[in-house]
Order: structure tokens, then sequence, then C-alpha cells
């Protein structure tokens, strides 16, 4: 589990692991942080799922996208948006429960 949660962190994390799963060779260069990454291809469903699961391991998170559009987050800069406000709902939780 990571102990750096900042959103510079957390968009490098995202970054690696799309660059490491894309479906077509790519450099952080080449993919639009702003781009659907399933849409364009770039990653599939499954792959998502991976990322997904992945994420919540190294955070230890439990993310939970059901209440947003999936524009909110199929998008590097809006998934990374959209770990980093999980990550400081817990860190809330975590602070108010001590």
């Amino acid at each position: 589990m990571s102990t750096s949660c900042s959103a510079e962190s957390v968009l490098r994390f995202v970054q690696d692991w799309i660059s490491g799963h894309a479906k077509k060779a790519t450099h952080d260069s080449e993919i639009d942080s702003s781009a659907n990454f399933v849409a364009a291809g770039i990653i599939d469903s499954m792959a998502f799922v991976r990322l997904l699961m992945d994420t919540e391991n190294e955070y230890g998170l439990q993310l939970d996208f059901s209440e947003l559009d999936p524009s909110e987050f199929l998008s590097i800069d809006g998934f990374t948006s959209c770990v980093v406000k999980c990550l400081e709902e817990k860190c809330l939780e975590d602070t108010s429960g001590e």
C-alpha cells in the first residue's frame, strides 16, 4: 500500500499503470489525460476493472463510482480526481475516528 497520497503521486500511479497496460504502444506524452481511455482504445473495459482493483490495493480504498457519470472517471485526469477525493474522504474519516 502506498504511503504517498498526494494528487501528484496518484496521477503518476495512474499514468504509469495506463502506460504499462495500454493496448497500443504509447508514451506519457501521447496519452491525452482528458481523453476517455476506454473509448480511445488505450485500455479495454477489463483493464479498467484491473486499474480499479490495483488502485484500491495501492491506496487501501474501496472505490465506488456508482453515483458518478462515467465521463467523470474514464480519463486519467477524471480517474485521478475521483481517487484523490476518496483519499481525502478516507483521511477525514480516519482523523475523526481518533
